[in-house]
């Protein structure tokens, strides 16, 4: 799940922690760095959970490490494995039985070298029995509920009511969630009001739990839209869900889902991309990431960074149709359909853009998908030091392609 190289500065002498950085150079000496260059999957990290072993492979040496998943980590330029449990959002693993310091000295000499260094994991309690959840609820649980996301009466008739019975509600900010309590005249005076929000989400976590264990109903509201999309609820669940209390959806508008099915594009098929990285770099990787996704994809942006964007997504997947939405629900509710450039265009004109922001677009077409996809499994298998004929037989068989085909590539690549 992460790749990275060493550098000539690597010393990993550190024993509370061991890193891997995007930085492409290392000036002072890296006590606790193990590689530079780094690659890795945000999202990929943050569905990892619980007790798990990390296995770093440098050539056909393996060092372990085991710990626990910090559910709050969300950085996008570090991966840091710490001994003790206070940490940051740059913290993947906590409470390690092993760092840096531990590593044998002829993986660090290969990294000082320059070598390859390759992270992958395995979650201990992944072999665990199916965990059955049913209803009715009666001895409370966490209710996930999907609030208006502009206009008042999207609200349904089951959230007025878990709103209005609830001992415990979390919102992303209290204040908001007062002023709609108070325009849709609910009331809500017997509930405890507590925030949770992305700055506080750990600890607000461990509070709910208590509140949870009593067998008290929580509800988690977030300022707008369904909790856990693009918005705190996530790390909660997969909190409480262990201790098996009943995470309970409960349906509310969705901005992803309304701008998709106004959109005019593809709906069978769709990938929720959610906000990307606002670093050019880490922006650059994740559309290239998904944008070999034949499926429709979907993006939710700031209107203040909408115009950068859509140059972005433009520069990395071409000049594909999509569709914006804005201002979903509200009085100047709009949508513009057509090229990104033509919709780039149309705001550029614009003096000021406001509202917060629904893109989708359309996915990449098959034969772009395929060539670009087997390319890389040829680039990957020939770097991993299978001969051209192994590559040949294993793709050819994956794609249902001839080998003569699929070989003539082979030796491009190794020319």
């Amino acid at each position: 799940m992460i790749k990275a190289i060493g550098h000539k500065n690597v010393r990993l002498t550190h024993d509370k922690t061991i890193e891997f950085t995007t930085d492409t150079d290392l000036t002072p000496k890296g006590t606790c760095i193990a590689g530079l260059c780094a690659q890795f999957d945000v999202s990929a990290l943050r569905r990892l959970v619980g007790e798990v072993v990390s296995y770093i492979k440098i050539d056909k040496e393996v060092f372990e490490i085991k710990g626990k998943i910090n559910p709050d980590f969300s950085s996008e330029d570090k991966v840091i494995f710490r001994r003790s449990d206070v940490c940051d959002a740059a913290t993947l693993l906590i409470n390690c039985d092993k760092l840096a310091a531990d590593m044998p000295r002829t993986m660090v000499d290969k990294l000082t070298n320059g070598a390859d260094v390759e992270v992958t994991f395995d979650m201990q309690g992944s072999q665990v029995p199916v965990q059955r959840q049913s209803a009715p609820y009666t001895n409370g649980g966490l209710y996930l509920v999907g609030v208006p996301i502009g206009n008042d009466k999207d609200l349904t008739p089951q959230a007025k009511e878990l709103l209005e019975t609830a001992d415990v509600i979390a919102a992303e900010d209290t204040r908001r969630a007062k002023a709609l309590f108070q325009r849709l005249g609910l009331d809500t005076m017997q509930a405890k009001l507590i925030a949770h929000h992305e700055h506080n989400e750990r600890a607000s976590s461990n509070g709910i739990k208590e509140f949870l264990a009593k067998g008290q109903k929580v509800v988690l509201i977030s300022d707008a839209g369904m909790p856990g999309i693009s918005d705190p609820g996530y790390v909660l669940a997969t909190e409480v869900i262990p201790e098996n209390v009943p995470v309970v959806p409960v349906s509310g508008p969705n901005a992803a889902l309304l701008a998709l099915v106004a959109s005019g594009l593809p709906t069978d098929q769709f990938s929720f991309i959610g906000f990307l990285p606002r670093a050019k770099g880490a922006k650059t990787a994740k559309l290239k990431e998904v944008g070999q996704r034949q499926d429709t994809l979907i993006f939710y942006e700031a209107p203040h960074r909408i115009l950068e964007t859509l140059e972005a997504i433009q520069e990395t997947l071409g000049d594909r149709q999509a569709c914006l939405a804005r201002e979903l629900t509200k009085v100047h509710e709009e949508f513009l359909r057509g090229s990104l450039s033509a919709i780039y265009q149309a705001l550029s004109q614009r003096d000021k853009i406001l509202g917060e922001i629904a893109l989708v677009v359309e996915g990449a077409e098959e034969t772009d998908v395929a060539e670009e996809a087997l390319d890389d499994e040829i680039k990957a298998l020939l770097a991993e030091g299978k001969r051209a004929k192994e590559v040949r037989d294993l793709l050819a068989e994956k794609y249902g392609l001839p080998k003569k085909e699929i070989y003539a590539k082979v030796l491009e690549f190794k020319e």
